[in-house]
């Protein structure tokens, strides 16, 4: 979710009007985006979930990156992301984040460019049962939700820098020597969710990284067989060119940064990289008879 603008809720608002409604969101990268209040109708975060009556809802985010998003016309009660409710005897809204990652989302009213609370409600909720924030990392630390049996669970959580590779160019890969490497709970990956938003696999090095990306230390191999197609990428990483060795014709090569976007095509088997932004990026090979091969390599 990227370069959205709205005022309530504009990444995700949903409102039950009872019974019980459930909302999960896993290996999801909400960057970039602007929450502008406007009015009164403030709209509490750029994900707002809330119980007015009788019933729950219930937002579980899991291993999910929401970083560098800006918040114009601030309101102190505006968290990054808010489950809320009415004061209601049977009405429940709950949080629940885990192995997930927080960073640069600012309140940037009038060039002030202060930290914005991660997660809440303007109002108190009252019950533990609320708010579960675990194995994530956030610079506030989740402060407002205290592990105190009264107004929420907060364990196991980092304020540490998350050093992804080049957040300002929009990669949010993690460095080698990040503290959400290999520190997150595996149990707390949903049931059935194998790799992370790239497609690599979900758990490598036998433990879970917290955010939307899983480092894979395998980059450094350069030999690759796929679909009958064996090749060689070298140097990975790279900082100025990719040798691409193999005995197929190749149509054409295209690279791709993480967002999605194509930032180069050629067909040549000897890559001048030195102009890309430092990041990771996807190189996509098509050979005779269409076949095609991706392979990831490291800008440095």
């Amino acid at each position: 979710f990227s370069e959205n603008l709205g005022n309530i809720g504009p990444i995700l608002y949903a409102r039950s009007g009872g019974g019980t409604f459930n909302i999960s969101m896993t290996n999801c990268l909400i960057v970039n985006n602007t929450k502008e209040s406007m009015g009164t109708a403030n709209g509490y975060g750029l994900i707002w979930i809330r119980q007015d009556v009788s019933g729950s809802i219930e937002l579980k985010i899991a291993n999910s990156t929401i970083a560098n998003n800006s918040f114009n016309n601030f309101t102190a009660n505006s968290p990054a992301i808010s489950a809320s409710r009415y004061i209601h005897p049977s009405s429940i809204a709950r949080l629940t984040v885990n192995n997930s990652i927080f960073q640069n989302n600012l309140n940037v009213t009038n060039g002030a460019n202060t930290l914005v609370t991660c997660v809440g409600n303007g109002t108190p909720q009252g019950d533990a049962n609320y708010y579960h924030i675990r194995y994530s990392i956030a610079e506030d630390g989740f402060s407002n939700i205290s592990n105190d049996g009264t107004s929420g669970i907060n364990t196991n959580n980092l304020t540490a820098n998350p050093l992804f590779t080049n957040a300002s160019n929009g990669d949010f890969t993690l460095q080698t020597g990040s503290p959400a490497i290999d520190s997150g709970n595996n149990s707390l990956v949903p049931q059935g969710v194998l790799t992370d938003i790239s497609g690599n696999d979900r758990v490598i090095n036998s433990i879970v990284d917290r955010g939307a990306y899983e480092l894979d230390t395998s980059l450094s191999i350069s030999e690759v067989g796929v679909n009958d197609i064996t090749f060689n990428v070298y140097p990975n990483p790279t900082n100025s060119k990719i040798n691409i060795k193999t005995s197929h014709s190749i149509n054409k090569i295209d690279i791709y940064n993480m967002l999605g976007a194509k930032v180069f095509s050629t067909n040549q088997k000897i890559i001048d990289v030195s102009e890309l932004q430092t990041g990771m990026y996807l190189l996509k090979i098509q050979t005779e008879n269409n076949k095609q091969i991706t392979k990831r390599f490291i800008k440095n």
